[in-house]
């Protein structure tokens, strides 16, 4: 992800190269997105957008959540896997 914040605004793009053995067989997945980031800092929610195989658009809901504020080399060591984030409705499966 390359995000850009204004205010409460958050934009940018996204991709994903899924798992080569997996379903999608390692292909790669990329499109837009647009969050607006909740009062407390903790939540952003917004939607996602692609171009399909045959030219149509897909989006669906994303949902971005802080899991800890630690930032302690513990901390880093005990979270090694990706961001906790909620995509239902994406356009892969989640075998990334």
């Amino acid at each position: 992800m390359d995000l850009t914040q204004n205010g409460a605004v958050i934009t940018g793009t996204w991709s994903e190269r899924t798992n080569p053995s997996g379903y999608y067989q390692g292909s790669v997945y990329h499109g837009a997105i647009q969050l607006l980031l909740d009062p407390t800092g903790h939540r952003m929610r917004g939607q996602w957008v692609r171009y399909g195989r045959d030219f149509d658009l897909n989006t669906g809901p994303w949902t971005l959540e802080l899991v800890s504020s630690d930032m302690s080399r513990t901390a880093a060591q005990d979270k090694r896997s990706r961001p906790r984030m909620t995509r239902p409705n994406a356009p892969t499966a989640t075998d990334a």
